[in-house]
Parts: structure tokens; C-alpha cells; sequence
């Protein structure tokens, strides 16, 4: 199976207004871990200028790895990033914690304090970058049967109230995406949400 955005690849190679050179779209990654969507980032041809990681052995682990810029900080702490971010930001990644909205979990959603759309949310409004992906877990996309109407424990309801309304206000195009890795060629099933704006 092609990758949904296999076939804009050469997209990611912009032309600069008024100049003759090209750059690579940069990007901005939140909530980073060890660095495994960062490979696939870098491998898709773009440019971290930031990779934000509040966990000081998973900054190391990228760091022995060969990733970075790693910005060893939290992700509310938008002065430090920016302080550290040398170029203009294309788009941002984050992957927010998922353990609010996992199945294998409480599902505390909105209600639990790892919640980490709103710190994403924030970073948007500040950087405003020119497109944004987001990465969670499916659990995200469901709705409760005992729960359902409240944004604050629904993980579907708060998707619909509050996550897809803050990217419209920001992105003229917002869709989510639910991608199996195994059709991308990984050797086991892993479902998760992609938003994209």
C-alpha cells in the first residue's frame, strides 16, 4: 500500500520566495521520546529544528543516536524552544501523551493531568507553523457508553469538541487518519490517529 502522503514527497522540498536556492521543510517535534518518529521524519526528508523532550534519558538516547537539535525541556516552556529554534518552522509534529485516551488505560481523557493537547495547542498558536501533524493512540477517535456528551472524559467528544475546532481555527485543511503500520510495512499491527492540518 502507498503511503497517504508517499505521492507528495517531492512537496517537501520548498524553492524560496525571491531566492535560487532550496531548503528542506523544517520541523518542530513535540513530546519526542527516544527519537522514533524523528528517524521517520528525517527519513522523509525534512529538518528538525527542535526536537523537544522533557525526559533527560530519552534527550540522551537521541543524542548517542545522532538526532537533534534535542531541546531537553518541557513542552510549556515555549520561550525555551523558541529561544532554541535557528529557523523558521514548516510544520510541527507532537505525539501528546496517549495514556488518557488509551483503551489499556483509565481513559481519563480530558480529565487527566498527562494531557498533553493542550500544551500542543498552545506551541501552535505560538509558532504557527504552515501545517501540523498529531499521532495518538485510536482510543482517541472512540466514544464512551457511559460517558458519551462529556468533552471531559469522551476521548471521541473531546476529538470532536475541542481538538478538531482548535486546528480549524489555525488550518485552513484539517483531517484525521486512522493508519495501521503493518500497511506501511512494519512486521505488527499499531493503529493510531493521525491529525493533520
Amino acid at each position: 500500500m502507498t503511503s497517504p502522503i508517499g505521492e507528495y514527497a517531492p512537496c517537501l522540498e520548498l524553492k524560496c520566495v525571491g531566492e535560487h536556492h532550496r531548503r528542506l521543510f523544517t520541523c518542530l517535534e513535540l513530546f519526542a521520546g527516544c527519537g522514533g518518529a524523528a528517524l521517520g521524519i528525517g527519513a522523509a526528508g525534512l529538518r528538525h529544528v527542535g526536537l523537544v523532550e522533557r525526559d533527560r534519558a530519552a534527550c540522551q538516547t537521541m543524542r548517542a543516536a545522532g538526532l537533534g537539535p534535542v531541546i531537553e525541556s518541557d513542552v510549556r516552556d515555549l520561550d525555551t524552544i523558541a529561544a532554541a529554534v535557528d529557523a523558521p518552522i514548516d510544520l510541527v509534529w507532537s505525539s501528546w501523551p496517549c495514556q488518557p485516551f488509551s483503551k489499556g488505560g483509565k481513559r481519563l481523557g480530558a480529565a487527566d493531568d498527562r494531557n498533553g493537547w493542550p500544551w500542543t495547542q498552545a506551541a501552535l498558536t505560538h509558532f504557527r507553523p504552515r501545517f501540523f501533524v498529531g499521532e495518538n493512540v485510536r482510543g482517541i477517535l472512540s466514544h464512551l457508553k457511559r460517558g458519551c456528551g462529556d468533552q471531559l472524559t469522551c476521548p471521541g467528544c473531546y476529538t470532536d469538541r475541542q481538538i478538531l475546532p482548535d486546528l480549524r481555527k489555525l488550518f485552513q485543511f484539517v483531517d484525521v487518519w486512522l493508519l495501521d503500520a503493518a500497511d506501511f510495512g512494519m512486521p505488527q499491527r499499531r493503529r493510531r490517529a493521525f491529525f493533520v492540518g
